[in-house]
């Protein structure tokens, strides 16, 4: 497959993962819409600080850890991001988290396909 056909499935499966994201975000709480237009927006430090202070409260908030998730993803550490989409996951079936696991590994594996083999 050529570069820009890999890019091409690549960028799919992200358009997949957002619309199937905002479309669980539309009966969120204001706190959950604030973080993610933060996200969104690029602004991750912030939204970190304000998701790592609620999370002292609520280590088990599945919305709040999905979240993390999202600014680790938006801010290119895939692990992390990975990490939390899994644990928010086991915590909750009720936020995408699951699903957006799902298609980032699916990413990474398109990516790294050697990295299994090592």
């Amino acid at each position: 497959m050529k570069n820009k056909e890999k890019r091409s499935t690549e960028r799919d499966k992200k358009n997949v993962l957002c619309n199937f994201v905002y479309d669980k975000f539309a009966t969120m709480t204001p706190i959950y819409e604030n973080l993610l237009k933060q996200i969104q927006t690029g602004d991750l430090e912030e939204a970190q600080k304000i998701i790592s202070q609620l999370l002292i409260k609520q280590p088990d908030d599945a919305w709040l850890i999905y979240l993390q998730g999202n600014a680790y993803r938006k801010s290119g550490n895939y692990v992390e991001a990975y990490n939390c989409y899994l644990k928010a996951s086991e915590l909750s079936v009720d936020t995408p988290a699951a699903e957006a696991a799902f298609i980032l590994n699916e990413i990474y594996n398109f990516r790294n396909k050697d990295l299994y083999n090592q």
